[in-house]
């Protein structure tokens, strides 16, 4: 280390990239504690789609055998379907081998409990509540717990990690000149999932279904369920009452294949929603010590498939860069923002030509068809949204 004396690092979220930013820094020596606001397990919207190259971090962050054992299901390929049924395949080895249909529930709580016995100090069922700014840095983090008085924890690195919500981020910019910043006058999207019993969908393959006004994914995960996780225009959910199962009826269903898979099948929990406000790449803060991580940073739509890894891959770039450069500030910034971009810009850009198409009615059918001429079409495709361009 280019440091003599290790910073101490304060992660806000326990998700994916947050704990797996905290194992690799614990694992290098480095004092972290990690905030969290619920308790696991708890259920997580998501795809719950584990792409191939996941499991090679999950090696090296040492929870490879714990994820295989808790009864995911194989994925070897990914299917893509019109409204008409027309569709094309992914295979999963084009990215290594096998992928995973594992609940959010199993594989954070995995995460979460590595990186407690690597050493990070994890406060579960504790919400970020306020930051102290001295000199233009931020020297603490307010927490909370609902039986518990306020307490502030000291760091030297802050990490926000808390996906789409960016609990960190909006913390800060309430305290900057940023806080009178117009907000996006653009209609969100709105996402909705649920796990299934009953599903005729191969534990084999995830299927991803367009239909006028979004899109969705089925994959099979463990104890026998599948995870339906779809991105809706709010207009839809409006005329329906927000009734997520009138919306399944009013829009999934639109897609032949999805109608097939789902008819008779029964959500078995309660429905998780949330709005999406954008995708691509989050603009840095001001400050020279706060750093996001995950979807905090950048989200990247959900149909590639490649959120988890995203999350995974930022927080080994991220962690590299804090080793290598520790306290020193401007080396550390530009250190991640150049990976950040080299790793991810080009996927960006290409998940989001690709959303695009898929939210444009009878452009989702004339895309897959002109990708079924060729198995070489989808495969650049597809490469583009998981990795960085050559």
């Amino acid at each position: 280390m280019k440091f003599g004396s290790l910073p101490r690092v304060v992660i806000a979220g326990g998700g994916p990239a947050g704990s797996s930013l905290a194992i690799r820094l614990a694992n290098k020596g480095l004092p972290v504690t990690l905030i969290e606001r619920e308790e696991f397990p708890r259920e997580k919207l998501c795809g719950e789609f584990i792409s191939p190259e996941c499991l090679l971090h999950f090696g090296s962050l040492g929870v490879l055998d714990d994820i295989r054992s808790v009864g995911g299901t194989l994925t070897t390929e990914t299917r893509f379907f019109s409204s008409s049924g027309r569709n094309i395949a992914v295979p999963s080895r084009w990215f290594g081998g096998p992928a995973l249909g594992l609940s959010r529930a199993a594989m954070d709580l995995i995460l979460l409990d590595r990186a407690r016995s690597a050493g990070a100090n994890v406060f579960e069922r504790h919400s970020a509540t306020g930051v102290t700014l001295e000199n233009g840095r931020v020297i603490g983090l307010s927490v909370r717990s609902s039986n518990e008085p306020p307490t502030e924890v000291a760091g030297d690195i802050f990490i926000d990690a808390t996906g789409r919500s960016r609990v960190l981020s909006k913390l800060l910019e309430r305290l900057t000149e940023r806080k009178n910043s117009p907000r996006s006058k653009k209609k969100p999207l709105v996402a909705f999932k649920n796990h299934y019993e009953g599903a005729s969908v191969s534990t084999d393959t995830c299927e991803i279904f367009s239909f006028p006004g979004g899109y969705g994914g089925l994959n099979s995960v463990e104890d026998g369920f599948a995870n339906l996780c779809f991105l809706v225009k709010p207009d839809i959910v409006k005329a329906c009452g927000s009734d997520p199962d009138q919306i399944v009826a009013a829009s999934v269903f639109h897609n032949k294949r999805a109608r097939q898979c789902l008819s008779g099948a029964v959500p078995s929990k309660t429905w998780l929603a949330a709005s999406i406000r954008g995708f691509g790449i989050e603009s840095g803060g001001q400050i020279p010590n706060v750093f996001a991580a995950g979807d905090a940073a950048g989200f990247i739509d959900p149909f590639t498939g490649s959120g988890i890894l995203m999350a995974l891959e930022t927080s080994g770039v991220l962690s590299e860069a804090i080793v290598a450069h520790g306290l020193n500030f401007d080396e550390l910034r530009k250190s991640y923002g150049q990976q950040y971009r080299r790793r991810f810009s080009s996927r960006m850009r290409a998940a989001a030509f690709i959303r695009r198409a898929s939210l444009v009615p009878g452009l989702a059918t004339v895309l897959i068809e002109v990708l079924s001429l060729s198995s070489a079409f989808p495969q650049i495709l597809a490469r583009r949204t998981r990795s960085p361009m050559p």
